[in-house]
């Protein structure tokens, strides 16, 4: 089972709200958030094709996508910042920028599998095998 911790750093920044992390060029950012989903675990793809349509940044505005139904479900795998920002912080992630979004996403994933997507699982669940729906099992 590959570690997937190692490849996403935490931003190490407070989180900010997202209209404070407006870029110039959100089509190349979700471009390069596409790329770092090849990194993540596969699922990560499915989920964030449901989740956000695969971009972390509003392409008319610039800001951070922010959840229609949910305004504190934040980025490429809409992390609910009111649930986990807290504790996102104080592990050095910054769940408003790519690497600390996925960065979060993936400690989420080893801990409780897909559960914490499953408001979306209408979406993705005939699309994700049993088998990873399930945490990750401890590194030895």
């Amino acid at each position: 089972c590959k570690v997937y911790q190692t490849s996403f750093k935490p931003a190490g920044h407070s989180a900010m709200p997202a209209s404070m992390h407006r870029l110039k060029d959100p089509l190349a950012a979700n471009q390069k958030a596409k790329e770092l989903l090849e990194k993540a675990p596969p699922v990560f793809k499915i989920i964030a094709a449901c989740e956000s349509g695969m971009k972390h940044y509003s392409e008319q505005t610039g800001n951070v996508l922010q959840g229609a139904i949910t305004p504190g479900d934040v980025g490429l795998l809409q992390i609910n910042s009111l649930v986990h920002g807290e504790t996102a912080r104080k592990l050095g992630f910054n769940v408003y920028s790519i690497y600390g979004n996925i960065g979060y996403g993936i400690k989420l994933y080893i801990e409780e599998g897909t559960k914490p997507w499953n408001s979306s699982k209408k979406c993705w669940g005939s699309k994700v095998p049993p088998q990873l729906r399930l945490p990750l099992p401890e590194q030895v």
